[in-house]
């Protein structure tokens, strides 16, 4: 469903993704593990189309997204729903709204009615455990209630691949928790491709079906919950146990 081939992007003097290969088959979750700020977000973004790469190639589907019309990308996009960080909600739009936006947005794509809108909608928040609260304004949940409008954006349109970005990041360990297997039994229920970025490892260990490690612009490390888990790779290990001591920290301390 998602081949990476060479792909590179610097901002400025900083190189993020340096000749970073991965594929992604269809029907997997894939989980991304790095340490914050090693570009997994920037990953996310390239997938989607919204940045740009110096070199390399991004295929969905069989299709090199940077070869394609912009209707065409545009109607790819239409296959990807996104959970971002903060849930990304608008605050002046209902529940029911954030959910259902990009129906509304989009129009002319979907071509559906507006009762039938708002049946999707009430079908995903249900798919979330948040029936009934479509017209609740977000500044009237919780932040672990934010996430899982967030998720049921992501699955109103019925897309083929999800990504999520650091889903559990901000909220206590049971609303995490809660967070994990509504992922998990969406992948199970929905069939989808999904990337999930994280450094949360008890989240990766819950959704995964292959783990990545990213580090320094590369994939370093892939395989199952379990390959990981008995890495012998130095990076890997010191990563997945959290250890002060290691090569990531070697690495940190020669630099500055």
């Amino acid at each position: 469903m998602i081949n990476i081939k060479g792909l590179s992007k610097s901002f400025e003097s900083h190189q993020v993704l340096d000749s970073l290969d991965l594929t992604v088959a269809t029907g997997v979750t894939l989980v991304v593990l790095g340490r914050s700020g090693c570009g997994k977000s920037v990953l996310l973004k390239h997938i989607v189309g919204l940045l740009r790469p110096e070199s390399g190639e991004v295929f969905i589907d069989g299709e090199d997204i940077w070869k394609l019309r912009d209707s065409r990308m545009d109607a790819l996009r239409m296959k990807m729903g996104m959970v971002f960080q903060g849930g990304a909600l608008f605050d002046s739009l209902t529940v029911g709204e954030n959910v259902g936006f990009s129906y509304i947005e989009h129009m002319d794509y979907f071509k559906l009615s507006k009762k039938e809108i708002e049946n999707r909608v009430t079908e995903s928040l249900e798919m979330v455990g948040l029936s009934g609260i479509e017209n609740e304004m977000p500044s009237e949940l919780s932040g672990g209630m934010k996430k899982r409008v967030s998720l049921a954006r992501a699955i109103c349109t019925k897309p083929d691949i999800i990504l999520y970005d650091e889903p559990t990041t901000g909220v206590d360990p049971i609303t995490a928790d809660v967070i994990n297997e509504l992922i998990r039994g969406l992948h199970d229920v929905l069939k989808v491709t999904s990337i999930v970025v994280t450094h949360d490892m008890r989240s990766a260990y819950k959704v995964a079906d292959r783990i990545a490690m990213m580090y320094k612009g590369k994939i370093i490390a892939e395989g199952t919950p379990g390959d990981i888990q008995n890495t012998q790779n130095p990076v890997v290990y010191q990563f997945i146990n959290g250890l002060a001591k290691g090569p990531i920290t070697d690495d940190i301390n020669h630099t500055v």
